[in-house]
């Protein structure tokens, strides 16, 4: 007999893994937000697959434990900062919000937001507001609720472009400023297909997933 966390991993390999390249994603758009050190957090994106489902997800909420997305604190002009990071947010984590799989709408189960990005660096600057940017790619996968104990999934890839955003929150001897986490945006846009990477893009994504709840796990035990 199956163990529970062999039947957890189990669903994760069949809720986020396309069976084959056919459900890559086609088409993806929209955006995610997160605010504030409490994890704040908005968003609204959809998409369609190669087989012709379509997926999405909107709504607001908040949670220090799902989120690891960078939030930097006092840092000075030349810091570089990866603007990658990933969210693993479930259904208490919304204030509101919903799931939509293929035209019907569903109760959030689980959005996860994975993003790959690359090194922006801090201006030297004293300005009151600093914005940085960076290409990146995104992955995750959308799950709602049908009953308690029926869920149903799908996963996605595409585009996105970061944009983090800095307030001045002190002044050094030489008078350029210091800068702390303000917000930090991913807009979404569709991928750029590349066959015979979508499995093991995928692969990996299932193994990530899997981290990221235990990490969530141990802190809320904390």
């Amino acid at each position: 007999m199956l163990k529970p966390c062999m039947l957890a991993i189990a669903f994760s390999i069949l809720t986020f893994c396309p069976v084959n390249a056919r459900a890559d994603t086609v088409s993806l758009s929209g955006s995610v937000t997160v605010s504030g050190f409490f994890g704040t957090f908005d968003l609204s994106f959809s998409g369609t697959n190669s087989d012709g489902r379509t997926f999405g997800a909107s709504g607001h909420g908040s949670t220090t434990a799902g989120i690891f997305f960078p939030r930097p604190i006092d840092v000075v002009g030349g810091t570089s900062i990866n603007l990658g990071g990933s969210a693993f947010l479930i259904r208490s984590d919304f204030a509101f919000g919903s799931v939509s799989i293929d035209g019907t709408s569903y109760v959030p189960h689980e959005v996860d937001i994975i993003v790959s990005s690359t090194l922006a660096t801090v201006p030297v600057t004293d300005a009151e507001t600093v914005v940085l940017t960076a290409p990146c790619t995104v992955q995750g996968g959308v799950s709602g609720e049908v009953t308690p104990f029926t869920v149903v999934g799908i996963g996605f890839n595409g585009n996105c472009t970061a944009r983090l955003t800095l307030f001045k929150s002190g002044t050094e001897s030489s008078g350029n400023g210091r800068y702390t986490f303000q917000s930090i945006s991913y807009s979404f846009s569709s991928p750029v297909p590349e066959p015979m990477t979508i499995t093991l893009f995928s692969s990996g994504l299932v193994g990530i997933i899997i981290g990221l709840r235990r990490k969530r796990a141990k802190m809320q035990s904390q």
